[in-house]
């Protein structure tokens, strides 16, 4: 058989071709996570769904293993494969803003913040992630957590319809009143089953200017910040959203010198409400005990967004997580795994409120609806030679969480560098599994589409 060229794609494909010795071969295999440092055998850029259906096409004559990327930011390193042919949706990354249907239509390649700017003068938003560089298409396809989360539900929740290729290359319409058991499917396990080409999900109406930012407490008040926060979240409305993060503290402008490169609690708080009852609530978060640094100021709600780009640097990366109710226990097991933090490393707590709990009529596949906090640790780093330490770093998370007996079953997997199959089956439960194998059987019996948190199809 002939090498793979250009020319293998035909005259047309409208996208861009890339192949090992291309001057632009290395930045196009690269993804979020560097440890992920894979040599597809070719990358497929492509603009629009013929593009797709071609570059699937290709991947089947040549039995080459398939990548899907959005966003490239998964942190196993899904969007992108040795030896294989990645289909690169960035170039697709077009956002539609219809203010009348308070519906926003955007491309796979598009990322959390495009959304957000193109929705922002007509003073709505979608449900995105609280970071702007994340692609919204793997966000949205595995569950999407942001600050209107507590209101609206998870991205998946707001997904009003889907455009995907299938793995036979048949052009599919997705929603609640065509082909609905895969609409229900494609939110919360959307990977397995075809390519998104364009996704319509609600926008609703948010406040361009919000009252939020960081609250920067020294490392040893953060049991007792937590404590307050698990509190909070039990009691707080809708209109407030926070979640905390250990780190080192970045000599940062309003950071206290003396805290600078010693371990911090940072929690991260916004209020989408009126003024005055913003002011109120956020104030519950200031005292018992009282941060180090008060950073909370008017701020636009696209810039809570951006503010957060920097944390997730693109270097090497393992992050583990479990759900938990956030005990004494394991408020303990957290601060004792944050002591050892290092390099650029962090851990993050999320918790569940409001709609994010809530299971309703029409709901998606999402499985993580119990309430409580998602715990994870994100190792990040620069050296190789540290790749052992800080896999191992981010691992006591897990062991010791699940020590005390009290995490939830299964994890959201949007969070996690190493899901198996045990893992998901836990995660989805037995009822949900059961139907994602028969649409895996259904539309990937051959499990093509696998670089993703995979369902694989029933064994015959």
């Amino acid at each position: 058989m002939d090498p793979i060229t250009a020319s293998t794609f035909g005259r047309r494909f409208r996208g861009e071709v890339v192949l090992p010795g291309d001057a632009g071969y290395d930045a196009a295999r690269a993804v979020y996570n560097v440890r992920a440092d894979l040599r597809p055998a070719v990358v497929a850029r492509c603009r629009g769904a013929a593009d797709v259906a071609t570059a699937l096409r290709v991947a089947a004559d040549r039995g080459l293993e398939l990548a899907v990327r959005g966003g490239g930011r998964h942190v196993a390193g899904y969007g992108s494969v040795d030896g294989g042919l990645v289909i690169d949706l960035g170039p697709a990354d077009g956002v539609h803003v219809d203010p009348r249907a308070g519906v926003i239509r955007f491309g796979p390649g598009a990322r959390n913040r495009d959304l957000l700017v193109e929705a922002e003068p007509h003073g709505l938003a979608p449900v995105t992630g609280v970071v702007g560089h994340v692609g919204a298409a793997g966000l949205t396809l595995g569950g999407g957590i942001g600050w209107l989360s507590p209101r609206h539900g998870f991205a998946s929740d707001n997904v009003i319809a889907l455009d995907l290729i299938s793995i036979d290359g048949e052009r599919l319409r997705v929603s609640a009143d065509h082909e609905p058991e895969l609409f229900w499917a494609m939110r919360g396990a959307g990977a397995n089953f075809g390519v998104v080409t364009s996704f319509e999900v609600a926008a609703h109406p948010v406040r361009r200017t919000v009252l939020g930012g960081d609250l920067v407490f020294a490392g040893d008040k953060g049991p007792d910040v937590l404590r307050r926060l698990r509190e909070l979240a039990l009691t707080c409305s809708t209109d407030l959203y926070f979640f905390a993060l250990y780190g080192l503290a970045e000599p940062l402008p309003g950071i206290p010198a003396q805290l600078h490169g010693r371990l911090v609690l940072t929690v991260f708080a916004a209020h989408l409400g009126e003024p005055g009852q913003a002011a109120a609530e956020l104030r519950e978060l200031r005292t018992d005990p009282q941060p180090d640094a008060d950073l909370i100021r008017e701020t636009g709600y696209v810039d809570l967004h951006l503010d957060q780009d920097e944390i997730y640097p693109e270097i090497r990366q393992y992050w583990a997580a479990e759900h938990v109710p956030l005990s004494d226990a394991a408020i303990d097991v957290i601060h004792d795994v944050a002591l050892a933090i290092e390099d650029h490393s962090v851990i993050d707590l999320y918790p569940w409120s409001g709609a994010m709990c809530a299971e309703r009529p029409g709901d998606g596949a999402f499985a993580c609806r119990d309430s409580g906090w998602d715990v994870a640790t994100l190792a990040q780093w620069t050296d190789p030679a540290r790749d052992d330490a800080q896999l191992a770093w981010a691992e006591r998370i897990s062991s010791g969480l699940r020590a005390t007996g009290e995490v939830a079953t299964g994890v959201y997997p949007n969070m996690v560098s190493r899901l198996g199959e045990e893992r998901l089956r836990e995660y989805f439960g037995a009822a949900r599994w059961a139907r994602l194998e028969a649409l895996k059987r259904r539309f990937d019996p051959a499990n093509r589409l696998h670089r993703n948190a995979n369902v694989p199809p029933p064994a015959a």
